[in-house]
């Protein structure tokens, strides 16, 4: 954790910096705190010392009534251009690239490489044509609702294939197997977004 993090007291109100000067912290309204990320430079980005800061302040702004909102906005244009890569120490990449090919390594790391790479792609080649299927072939007064309630379906199937393949693993099926029932259903998938395509013409 950061060592900058502030001691915030009931009476600790002025504004003052963090991650050095990455991040700022103020209190623009009773009961209200406010991360501001303060990097407009290179976008706000998120720099292990600014997610160190944020993990360390979040907790002593939890005074019950004191601060009932914390606000996270970004200095400049962008709020942030997400995580900061470029600060990430180099021998951070060598460790990660030894834990990458240990899971190569492994018996099935290359079989959920392509399973996932399976899901990726079939999975893409069915939404995209039916979301264009949704939008062009339903009234422009109905598309909304007809998005809204295709993503209801869509959350209740996930929630039941997660139940049935969460059943699976626990009567033996590997994990490397699961992924490969999902890239194969999500072949047939998109068969389906083909015949939707064909539909649209």
């Amino acid at each position: 954790m950061s060592s900058e993090a502030p001691e915030i007291g009931i009476a600790g109100r002025e504004p003052r910096e963090l991650a050095g000067g990455e991040m700022l912290l103020d209190f623009p309204a009773d009961a209200v705190a406010r991360l501001t990320l303060n990097n407009p430079g290179k976008r706000n980005p998120l720099s292990h010392a600014v997610l160190d800061a944020i993990a360390a302040t979040l907790p002593l702004l939890d005074h019950g009534i004191d601060v009932r909102c914390v606000l996270v906005t970004g200095a400049g244009k962008a709020f942030s251009a997400g995580y900061d890569i470029g600060s990430i120490p180099a021998e951070s990449f060598e460790q990660d690239a030894g834990r990458i090919q240990a899971f190569l390594d492994h018996p099935n790391g290359w079989m959920i490489v392509l399973d996932l790479l399976g899901v990726a792609i079939a999975g893409g080649m069915f939404v995209v044509p039916l979301y264009a299927f949704l939008t062009t072939t339903v009234p422009k007064s109905e598309t909304a609702r007809t998005i809204a309630a295709n993503n209801i379906v869509n959350s209740g199937l996930m929630v039941f294939a997660t139940l049935i393949l969460t059943g699976a693993v626990q009567l033996g099926v590997t994990v490397g197997d699961s992924l490969l029932i999902v890239a194969v259903g999500s072949i047939i998938a998109a068969w389906l977004g083909w015949k939707l395509h064909l539909a649209c013409d």
